[in-house]
């Protein structure tokens, strides 16, 4: 990793500071910043973007850093959507806010970017993607206007949280205002809304009753199920072949019938509710009706496929494409509204994601850079120097002392974090990265350390220990502790210190869960 910072050189404002903007090559003082643009998306890895080098074709957000600072190497400090915003909220380390899993409470006596925002004069408004990020958790605290509605299967895609969100932008106030708008369409799974995705052919009792599309989303088919046992069979579409499937939250409505596993359609190892089955198509299940009579209702449910190979990176992709046209709906309404120019926004990532890389997938129990490493993108018209890449080592809980900084709130005490600023106008050392994951969600508890270009990864489980050089092995595959013992040895105490001089070890109460939410993390990877 490189240590300059690289701006255009064909700019004549080169080196200005936050609060001064040249105009007919007279450097006169701007005025701060009046709004704040919150746009996270969840489950987003740097390295997919075009302006990261990636595959992508993401020409909104990459005009994005082309407005503004991009920061090359940004890295959040846990796998995991709820933790991770708390502490860019926060700037404190999970630790200490006390976050380490999805589903628990944010605790009273932690103040939020919104509240601080809120009490500073803004009127403030979210609007949130996946249910991990609903009220009851605590996250709605400080804002004016929270939409967390999640349509009763834990997420919804960029389109439909834009179809809330675009008619809630004020072209005229005489109030601040701070926007969150979080997006969590690259998260699995892997489904854009219009992506050509595989189907299947569901069959009752032999006879064909419907064709489900593999995305996640919820599906009724009506069905006439007699008394006894009737054999529910989920068949490859017609020049399709066999698919690994997931069925989740399956229900017979309108009757007491049951579904039970069979013909190949077995229960998920580890599985925690009555209606997770995974099999591979074509595969069955039987459904019981108990009753003497026959039921006339619905079979309901999710079915999703496990894509792998060329097919995960691929669907992953789209789903990037599709969160960046939305985007570009999302900053072309904030442009016509008139409040662009003189907004502060900032587009990021809570954590990234897992596609394969030396058989690692998913999140939440991993510490290498595909799940830490996020995009971070800082966008203040007249306020920053277009086109700024910044390459120091940077963290998640940097970001709110930024944003205070730049609209000139008073930020509270406690924080972690440092401001960004002096990087963006001038290189500076890296800033180390401490991250971790817990258990239950996480199936190993980790810790980790990223300081000046090497990575260290201590499972604390089993007490294991690794060791990266991040210039020379990027993808994390050579493991240097037995090479070079003495670093491993001190960047384990050197990580044992940071936890220390954090002094907190907080673990926040578990939110009181009813069946369907417990089914809805489910769906989402997030119980064991």
């Amino acid at each position: 990793m490189g240590r300059l910072v690289k701006r255009p050189r064909n700019l004549c404002w080169l080196g200005i500071l936050w609060s001064v903007v040249v105009i007919g090559g007279c450097a006169q003082r701007a005025e701060r910043p009046k709004h704040l643009v919150l746009i996270v998306v969840d489950t987003l890895r740097a390295d997919v973007l075009g302006c990261y080098g990636g595959e992508a074709v993401t020409p909104n957000i990459d005009r994005l850093a082309a407005e503004g600072a991009r920061f090359e190497w940004a890295r959040s400090h846990i796998p995991i959507t709820g933790p991770s915003h708390l502490s860019l909220f926060t700037s404190l380390l999970p630790n200490q806010h006390g976050l380490r899993n999805n589903a628990q409470v944010v605790p009273d006596d932690v103040e939020l970017l919104a509240e601080i925002l809120k009490r500073s004069g803004f009127e403030t408004t979210g609007v949130v993607s996946l249910g991990v990020l609903e009220s009851k958790f605590g996250f709605s605290r400080g804002f004016d206007r929270y939409d967390d509605r999640v349509m009763g299967r834990f997420w919804r895609d960029a389109a439909e949280v834009n179809e809330v969100a675009l008619p809630l932008i004020q072209s005229e106030t005489r109030r601040r205002q701070f926007l969150w708008i979080h997006y969590s369409d690259p998260h699995a799974p892997y489904a854009p809304p219009d992506g050509d995705l595989p189907t299947a052919h569901f069959y009752l009792g032999g006879s064909f009753v419907a064709e489900v599309r593999l995305d996640g989303r919820y599906f009724s088919i009506p069905i006439d199920l007699p008394p006894g046992e009737t054999e529910l069979e989920v068949r490859p579409s017609e020049g399709d072949s066999p698919r690994r499937v997931a069925l989740r939250r399956l229900r017979i409505c309108g009757g007491e019938a049951r579904i039970e596993p069979g013909g190949g359609l077995v229960r998920g190892k580890g599985q925690r509710t009555k209606n997770m089955f995974f099999g591979r198509t074509p595969a069955s299940a039987v459904i019981v009706n108990p009753g003497l009579e026959a039921i006339t209702g619905g079979l309901e449910g999710t079915i999703e496929f496990t894509p792998r190979g060329d097919d995960l990176h691929r669907l992953y992709r789209k789903e990037v494409e599709f969160t960046d046209r939305q985007i570009g709906r999302l900053t072309a309404a904030l442009r016509s509204k008139g409040i662009w120019e003189d907004s502060v926004v900032v587009f990021v990532g809570d954590h990234g994601e897992g596609l394969g890389e030396s058989g690692r997938f998913g999140h939440v129990d991993h510490l290498y850079d595909e799940t830490l490493r996020v995009p971070l993108i800082v966008v203040a018209p007249n306020r920053l120097t277009p086109g700024t890449v910044v390459s120091t080592s940077v963290r998640l809980i940097d970001v709110l002392p930024t944003v205070l900084e730049m609209l000139d709130v008073t930020p509270p005490a406690g924080m972690t974090g440092e401001s960004l600023s002096t990087l963006i106008e001038q290189s500076g050392p890296d800033r180390p990265v401490v991250g971790m994951t817990y258990e239950p969600q996480a199936e190993l508890e980790g810790r980790v350390l990223v300081s000046n270009g090497f990575k260290y990864i201590w499972t604390i489980d089993n007490d294991g220990r690794e060791l990266f050089d991040l210039a020379d092995d990027p993808h994390e595959t050579d493991n240097l502790v037995d090479q070079n013992p003495a670093l491993a040895d001190a960047m384990h105490e050197a990580l044992q210190r940071a936890l220390a001089d954090s002094q907190a070890d907080r673990l926040a109460r578990p939110a009181e869960l009813s069946q369907e939410e417990i089914e809805g993390l489910e769906a989402l990877g997030y119980v064991h």
